[in-house]
């Protein structure tokens, strides 16, 4: 009977260690989050803002390209389209 109670207080133990270890294992893993969370922040942050930079700079491509597009063509309206030139005429130039 004695050596089935120290068993059973053995198994006990046992398992209240592994509990307890199971607990610290969790506790390391929430603080290892909750470390990494500013920084997941901060990484969202960054992501966002050359978002908006390589946006901003697109837009500004863009507008500069029709700005030289249209300077080439002779300003005017952005769409102005001119007659087709005849090169089979014939009449003798």
């Amino acid at each position: 009977m004695a050596k089935l109670f120290i068993t059973g207080l053995s198994t006990t133990i046992t398992c209240s260690f592994a509990v307890v270890f199971k607990g610290a294992v969790m506790a390391v893993m929430l603080l290892l989050r909750l470390v990494q969370f500013p920084g997941y922040l901060g990484c969202l942050l960054l992501r966002s803002i050359r978002a908006a930079v390589e946006g901003a700079v697109t837009a500004a491509t863009g507008d500069a390209v029709v700005a030289a597009v249209d300077a080439r063509r002779g300003g005017g309206t952005p769409h102005r389209r001119t007659a087709p030139q005849r090169w089979h005429s014939c009449r003798p130039p």
